[in-house]
């Protein structure tokens, strides 16, 4: 029994250990990622109008919500469980694909009626095409899935890099053409199509055809609690791009969705991946153990994504003009006032893990069914008044979503979020106090240059936050406890 015993301890001792390193391996190849599509971004963003994003933000709102139903939380399921047989893999396989192939006609049906509440005929050509990408989708889920429970890191890397560079060189191609739209059309349909081929080709694995029963009603099950929550999500996140479509038509959403894009695009290129290898390294262990890693973990992406967007909102007038150019200057409202939400989302995902690593799929579908709602609610009304009132509102209940959850965690698992709200509370205050600093020097010396001003903010952002968070005993704890993780981070030589 003993030997059984120390076995286990090796065995999980070593999967941790492996996940740790993966999880370094991951960080870095979407630290690759993200250079390549904000590269792709600021390119594209000097060829292409607003109208032209626009335009694609208000079809990508539909498509998004189409990929959401066609997972419903089957990949999630399939990394969550403590094990996967073959054909329960098939089974989720082949349920992906059905929904993703169900979904595409779906889209195409519903274009006519997207074309008509956003009074645009373009949609007739942007939905059906791009749409290509939900079919696709449905195809390389289970793949990922598999890569990933083999902890296959590297590949997964790779696959990721390559069709981003692949579908951007397509988006640069066809905008140098003058395609305008079309653009970032092939970006999508390139990109899904390249990571499909090369992700089959790294698993080695073929599904087998599907079969009732084989314990896969639980997975469903499952899929079917974090795909309702993923949806309410969804309608949250989404709510802002499509009351402004509507109401002020694409070039208005167009200045939005840059914004959000810029702002998001390396916290999400590198949570969404990271998300994978949480949910399937820690499953398994006890909620004292589970709350313990998470908070560590919080520690490191709330340090860097805070710090992140204090320094983006703070230089905001001149780092945009840099970035995209001065015809963007509309968006820099919207950047400052999203980078309320953007400033909580790592603390966000942080709870989401915590519900589902924990069982706690049903919990988190009734607390999305209430919070999400009524952030809808609040978007949709301010949409009324302008513009920036959306930004306000997404923002705000981004921020006061935080705290709730983790109340609702705390009663769901009876473990303490005290830890988590501290830490989190600290953090933003600490970026608070550096966005007022760096604000107060631009009032003084307003008429600083366009580049000496964004590189004095940035110096001035980057020392405040530091000196604020090391003056703090908690998050001056939390910075050497992010240095210890990064270091194990750290992939050895064949180590995965």
């Amino acid at each position: 029994m003993r030997m059984l015993v120390g076995t286990e301890m090796v065995d999980n001792h070593s999967r941790g250990t492996r996940g740790v390193r993966g999880g370094g391996v991951v960080i870095a190849s979407q630290l690759v990622r993200t250079v390549v599509q904000l590269l792709g971004a600021l390119l594209l963003s000097r060829l292409l109008t607003p109208a032209d994003f626009g335009l694609m933000a208000m079809a990508t709102v539909l498509l998004i919500f189409a990929d959401l139903v066609r997972d419903f939380g089957l990949s999630t399921a399939g990394l969550q469980a403590r094990s996967l047989s073959s054909q329960q893999a098939s089974n989720l396989f082949w349920a992906n694909a059905g929904l993703g192939l169900a979904l595409y006609v779906v889209v195409v049906v519903l274009t006519p009626l997207a074309a008509l509440v956003y009074d645009e005929q373009r949609m007739w050509v942007i939905l059906p095409t791009t749409g290509l990408a939900l079919l696709l989708g449905g195809l390389q889920t289970q793949f990922q899935v598999q890569l990933t429970r083999d902890q296959k890191y590297r590949s997964l890397a790779s696959t990721e890099i390559a069709s981003a560079v692949l579908g951007l060189g397509s988006a640069l191609a066809v905008a140098y053409a003058g395609g305008g739209y079309w653009a970032l059309i092939a970006q999508s349909v390139v990109g899904a199509i390249s990571l499909t081929l090369l992700r089959v080709l790294c698993a080695r694995w073929l599904p087998q055809r599907p079969r009732r029963g084989h314990g896969s009603s639980l997975l469903f099950r499952i899929g079917a609690h974090l795909g309702l929550a993923n949806v309410l999500a969804f309608l949250q996140g989404n709510a802002d791009t499509v009351t402004l479509g509507v109401q002020y038509g694409p070039t208005v959403t167009g200045y939005y969705s840059r914004a959000f894009q810029l702002l998001t695009l390396p916290t999400n290129a590198v949570l969404g991946p990271l998300s994978n290898v949480v949910v399937s390294v820690v499953r398994g262990d006890s909620g004292d153990a589970i709350a313990a890693m998470l908070l560590r973990i919080q520690y490191a992406l709330a340090t860097l994504t805070v710090g992140y967007f204090v320094i983006a909102a703070s230089t905001a007038e001149h780092l945009i003009p840099v970035l995209i150019g001065n015809q963007w200057q509309a968006s820099v409202p919207f950047f400052q006032i999203l980078s309320i939400a953007g400033a909580v989302q790592a603390l966000s995902q942080v709870n989401y893990w915590r519900f589902v690593l924990s069982g706690q799929t049903r919990a988190l579908l009734r607390y999305n069914m209430i919070s999400k709602p009524v952030v809808v609610v609040a978007i949709v009304t301010c949409s009324l008044y302008s513009p920036t009132a959306v930004a306000w509102a997404y923002s705000i209940g981004m921020l006061l979503s935080w705290p709730l959850a983790l109340v609702w965690i705390s009663r769901v698992t009876r473990t303490s979020s005290w830890p988590f709200f501290w830490h989190g509370s600290a953090t933003i205050v600490s970026g608070c106090f550096a966005y007022a600093i760096v604000r107060l020097w631009f009032s003084v010396y307003s008429d600083a240059s366009l580049w000496g001003g964004l590189l004095s903010g940035l110096l001035i952002a980057v020392c405040v936050y530091l000196i604020a968070l090391l003056a703090i005993p908690l998050t001056r704890r939390a910075i050497l406890d992010s240095v210890s993780l990064a270091m194990k981070l750290r992939p050895r030589e064949g180590s995965l």
